[in-house]
């Protein structure tokens, strides 16, 4: 599973997540549906919440799931676990001189698949899945191991 990820990450990865066959909006993703008027709140529940995901209905099952900001995903050949809804926008991060915002939009802030036939992580943000691959590629440990 890959989860949005934030500026700076957001464009950082975004040449990495198209060898994975996905696409990531790059700016800050607004969704005031259904998130009791609490601006910037990205509420997942009912039919925006994946409920036959293993991810979601597993020994705890979870209901309702809430994110802020991030980017947008899309991925053809995955299954779309946090399903932004049709009025959610991308927007201009508001942080210190970033510019060239905001570019592309997702319908999605989690997705769940799998690729080639390496064993991916189960659980992944954006920065998790680059050194993944790194390591992959260069055989070197990350920090993170």
């Amino acid at each position: 599973m890959v989860f949005s990820d934030h500026f700076p990450f957001d464009r950082a990865v975004k040449p990495l997540l198209r060898v994975f066959g996905l696409e990531a909006s790059v700016g800050v993703t607004v969704d005031n549906v259904d998130n009791d008027g609490k601006d910037g709140l990205i509420v997942f529940a009912g039919k925006r919440l994946d409920s036959g995901s293993a991810l979601v209905a597993g020994k705890r099952r979870v209901d309702k799931l809430v994110s802020w900001g991030g980017s947008a995903l899309t991925g053809e050949n995955y299954a779309t676990v946090l399903l932004l809804s049709d009025q959610a926008t991308n927007e201009q991060r508001g942080w210190g001189d970033a510019t060239g915002m905001p570019e592309g939009r997702g319908n999605s802030q989690g997705l769940a698949g799998h690729f080639g036939k390496e064993k991916s992580p189960p659980l992944a943000t954006q920065t998790d899945l680059w050194q993944w691959y790194s390591t992959m590629v260069t055989g070197q440990k990350t920090l993170s191991e």
